[in-house]
């Protein structure tokens, strides 16, 4: 008699993993400028979402596309495989020899597809704008089974001894949405001939559905310095 099963840790974990997953940087973007003689200069922008500390330009618009895969494989050094789930099944805590729990092994498969678009708009030359937009595939598959569970329940006359069969069982489900969406916005404090510095935040807004594992299910926010020197190598 299974008296309650709480996954809840477990659900907690794989939440929280999922949400510090790291924004990927789309690939750099490099402007060449032309003349009456012919290629005048070239400027390296640099990735867009990671912490450098140049800016776009006044009035500039750049837009990107990346894709992620992840599939886990542990949580908290918890392989994922072959995880040890306690279910609470003693319905007679007062019966002799009774078992307070059963345990079971359990097989998680998880895997998440990222596909984001980002958005920079250059307010002017010292300030960026930009907007992460994240759609996120989450698909998941469990396995768990109990071979067998030997319990003891009161019976009269006496004690009666039982078996206890768990079944293997096994589900799947998937889900496609909107993630949670990150505003950028950096400013450009100082700018030499090689090096630069700029401070910015990202504000992780939630739009995604944190049931589905598709988001935080709440606001973040991280602030950031930056500097950068250009050297050749």
């Amino acid at each position: 008699d299974v008296c309650s099963s709480d996954l809840t840790a477990l659900n907690a974990g794989i939440g929280t993993q999922i949400t510090q997953l790291t924004t990927p940087s789309p690939a750099s973007a490099v402007i060449f400028s032309f003349g009456s003689g012919g290629l005048r200069s070239e400027r390296d922008l640099g990735p867009i979402f990671s912490d450098r500390a140049g800016t776009l330009g006044r009035h500039k618009l750049y837009v990107a596309f990346a894709y992620q895969f992840f599939e886990f494989d542990q949580i908290n050094n918890i392989p994922l495989k072959q995880i040890p789930v306690q279910f609470a099944a003693c319905a007679y805590p007062t019966a002799t020899g009774c078992t307070p729990f059963i345990e079971t092994s359990s097989r998680l498969d998880l895997k998440l597809n990222e596909f984001t678009s980002y958005v920079t708009f250059g307010l002017n030359n010292r300030v960026d704008i930009s907007v992460a937009i994240p759609v996120v595939n989450v698909r998941m598959a469990m396995s768990s089974g109990c071979s067998v569970c030997s319990q003891t329940q009161l019976s009269e006359p006496g004690v009666a001894f039982f078996d206890l069969f768990f079944n293997p069982s096994q589900a799947a489900r998937s889900s496609t949405g909107i993630g949670d969406v990150t505003v950028r916005a950096k400013v450009l404090v100082a700018k030499g001939e090689r090096a630069g510095f700029s401070v910015g935040s990202d504000v992780r807004l939630p739009t995604g559905d944190d049931f589905n594992l598709q988001g935080s299910g709440t606001v973040g926010a991280r602030p950031f310095a930056a500097f950068d020197y250009r050297t050749k190598i």
